[in-house]
């Protein structure tokens, strides 16, 4: 058992030699790329260097996303992209902030295709050439090392490695930060909060507010923690591969439904606050109320609520199925390599599947 395991460490050596680069996306060396240097930020040492280091990146990264163009081509086109325009307001920018997330991931998983297909196919002739150990190599893949020194996050790890696996793990830890945590804690509050105003006040315009604080948190809660479920059961590199290889192609118009429905708790979150600062603007009017009670109203809440909870009912259904068919992807694209390999000619179609269908939601 030891022999084998050295042999299949010595291969996985040996492959990523031969398949490991340290070229940069400028196509120089990582270690002495100007360009790449001058994008690295110094980690903060302390709260206070962190929270300046916050505000200073959300200054200088305000344009990284805009709205959306609308095109006219086409009628379909119009909708399509008119829907995506719509989407980047009521969810005050947080749609497009997905797209480009999802963008770049879908980048780095590009990258990463041709060196682990040439890594498989340089092991196939190997008895250790198995699904299992690709994911090793793949994990491996890009890796520099440490880089305590820099401040990493999602918009600058492009700079500082080309490893899908910390590419990855900056993608689900800042999606985590919108799911979990304080968000999530807040709108547990507000939704117990939006109960017991309306048992105190019973009726009035106090108890529409209650309402929207109560459908608002609530579907902030429950779409939270469906889409947290679902990304901690995809945490390791070939996940998030094949996650990203069965994603629709971004469309140059239109909703990238896969990605930018993910921002759902965000907007729920805010829309938390929103309410909010209308009940403030109501109080202060000297009674007159903004939202005069009405049932309509509620029956807006109860629209806005079911929709909250269809789309967290549909992503908690379908995660098991997606994680189960992200294992079978990986393990035929895989197999199918190593098929082609071994005797020079493309698996059947039949028995060859190069993705998986990705829920929309």
């Amino acid at each position: 058992m030891a022999n084998a395991d050295g042999d299949s460490g010595s291969l996985l050596s040996e492959i990523f030699r031969s398949t490991h680069t340290l070229a940069c996306p400028h196509n120089q060396p990582r270690a002495t790329c100007l360009q790449c240097q001058a994008h690295r930020i110094p980690r903060p040492k302390t709260f206070v260097e962190s929270i300046r280091l916050d505000c200073k990146l959300i200054y200088e990264r305000r344009n990284m996303v805009k709205m959306p163009a609308i095109s006219t081509t086409s009628f379909s086109l119009f909708l399509r992209s008119s829907l995506a325009c719509l989407l980047y307001i009521i969810t005050f920018r947080e749609s497009a902030w997905y797209r480009l997330s999802g963008e770049l991931v879908q980048q780095r998983v590009e990258a990463s295709f041709p060196r682990l297909k040439a890594a498989t196919l340089m092991a196939a002739g190997s008895k250790f050439s198995s699904p299992d150990l690709m994911k090793v190599y793949l994990a491996i893949l890009g890796d520099t090392g440490p880089r305590l020194e820099c401040y990493v996050d999602e918009w600058n790890v492009t700079e500082i490695t080309e490893s899908l696996r910390d590419h990855w793990q900056q993608f689900l830890s800042s999606k985590t930060k919108d799911w979990n945590g304080l968000p999530l804690i807040q709108a547990i509050s507000w939704c117990l909060g939006g109960i017991l105003i309306a048992f105190e006040y019973r009726s009035g315009a106090q108890v529409v507010f209650a309402t929207y604080y109560f459908v608002t948190g609530f579907n902030c809660a429950v779409t939270s923690i469906a889409y947290s479920r679902r990304f901690e059961l995809l945490y390791y590199a070939y996940q998030g591969f094949e996650w990203v290889n069965a994603l629709s192609p971004k469309p140059s118009v239109g909703v990238w439904w896969e990605i930018e429905l993910m921002a759902m708790p965000s907007l729920w979150f805010k829309s938390m606050y929103l309410a909010f600062y209308v009940t403030l603007i109501s109080n202060a009017s000297q009674g007159k109320y903004l939202v005069p009670e009405s049932s309509m109203w509620y029956v807006l809440a109860g629209l806005l609520l079911v929709l909250g909870i269809s789309q967290a009912a549909y992503v908690t259904l379908t995660t098991k199925r997606e994680v189960e068919a992200i294992e079978k992807s990986w393990q035929r694209r895989i197999d199918g390599w190593v098929f082609e390999q071994q005797y020079a000619i493309p698996k059947p179609l039949s028995s060859m599947v190069e993705g998986l269908a990705v829920e929309a939601m």
